[in-house]
């Protein structure tokens, strides 16, 4: 059985963050570099102050023990601002958090999966209900 470097979830969040964050406007493509010790993701975007990955100008080097502390830390700051404003928009949150719209709604995804948030109503008029308040 093949023992990989870092862990399939950490693997996919560094990718999934590498083309949210990517400044589609440069025509610059996303470059993955594997090496025997690590992985670079790198792209012409900028990335958002909570992701505590090395880096050296845009270059990350993703490690398994960065990516749940920055989840975490950005799943509390999503539900600390919903439970002062229950109808706060996914753009107010993109604008107070400082990462990206998908960003946000990626995070969502993830919070109502795991039951901890709702959204009771339409886009425009409803509100969010968070369930378990407890990450």
């Amino acid at each position: 059985m093949e023992s990989y470097l870092f862990p399939a979830p950490a693997l996919r969040e560094a990718l999934l963050n590498t083309v949210v964050h990517k400044d589609y406007s440069s025509g610059n493509p996303v470059q993955i570099s594997v090496y025997e010790d690590k992985i670079i993701f790198w792209n012409v975007g900028r990335l958002p102050d909570e992701l505590s990955l090395e880096r050296t100008g845009e270059t990350g080097k993703i490690s398994p023990e960065t990516t749940p502390k920055t989840r975490g830390k950005t799943r509390e700051k999503i539900l600390k601002l919903i439970l002062e404003d229950t109808s706060i928009s996914i753009e107010e949150m993109s604008n107070r958090i400082g990462i990206t719209q998908k960003g946000i709604e990626w995070q969502i995804m993830r919070l109502k999966k795991d039951r901890i948030l709702e959204r009771i109503g339409p886009a425009r008029g409803g509100y969010w209900k968070v369930i378990e308040k407890k990450l």
